[in-house]
């Protein structure tokens, strides 16, 4: 009889250690399925952002494709539309029309550019050198991104093998506007009542500078380069 009684207690020890193990192995095999799901949340969470963003650079690419062929660009059979540049053009496409103004880094001239009256942006001789002109380069190719009813449009830009030249700088073609807040003051067309919408319109462009995934510092901030265009009616 005693023997019996410590058989069935050494069986009832046996199945609690057994079940012990299976919940163990069911603990192991849930955590193992936890960490599966989650790498494959992962995975498919990395799919998706690289989806996005090759479908962000496919439209970026159909958006440059589509610029190159409105100026009569076309790529040769295999050549990547990255290669295009869109925004470069030749120096004989703009046709200067005068001075408008002269800064400290360069001169503001009228031109045509593809139809259009354009202001025409090239620096001064002096301040020209490999370092200056690529990092001109790189940021007209920044700029031309950008897109704000609050800020000049960068609409092409000339960099080429003359660009070294004291006749032949580097030309940046932008919007054209009628004067610049510096010349509304001189010439007292502001009534007080115009400074806070012309102060609000200048932080909205300001704004979406800042908040880009790659922020923008103007760095340059002052009256003369606050551009207005007059209204219809002449204000």
């Amino acid at each position: 009889m005693q023997k019996m009684r410590e058989a069935n207690i050494q069986e009832q020890r046996r199945a609690a250690e057994r079940e012990e193990e299976l919940q163990r192995q069911l603990v192991d095999a849930q955590e193992v399925a936890e960490n599966r799901a989650e790498e494959a949340r992962i995975a498919l969470q990395r799919m998706r952002e690289a989806q996005a963003e090759r479908e962000q650079e496919l439209q970026r690419e159909l958006h440059d494709a589509r610029e190159a062929l409105q100026r009569g660009v076309v790529p040769t059979p295999g050549q990547p539309l990255t290669d295009i540049t869109p925004w470069k053009i030749s120096r004989n496409d703009v046709r200067l029309m005068g001075e408008i103004g002269v800064g400290a880094w360069g001169t503001v001239a009228r031109g045509m550019y593809n139809g259009q009256q354009v202001a025409v942006k090239y620096p001064h001789q002096l301040i020209l050198n490999e370092d200056t002109l690529r990092r001109l380069e790189r940021e007209t190719e920044l700029m031309t991104q950008v897109r704000h009813p609050n800020l000049i449009r960068i609409i092409a830009a000339v960099f080429d093998e003359h660009s070294f030249r004291l006749h032949a700088p580097p030309m940046i073609i932008t919007e054209i506007c009628d004067l610049n807040l510096r010349q509304c003051y001189e010439q007292r067309r502001l009534a007080d009542t115009d400074n806070l919408p012309i102060f609000k319109d200048v932080a909205y462009g300001l704004h979406y500078l800042h908040d880009r995934h790659e922020p923008i510092i103007h760095r340059d901030l002052s009256a003369p380069n606050v551009l207005l265009q007059a209204l219809p009616n002449g204000t």
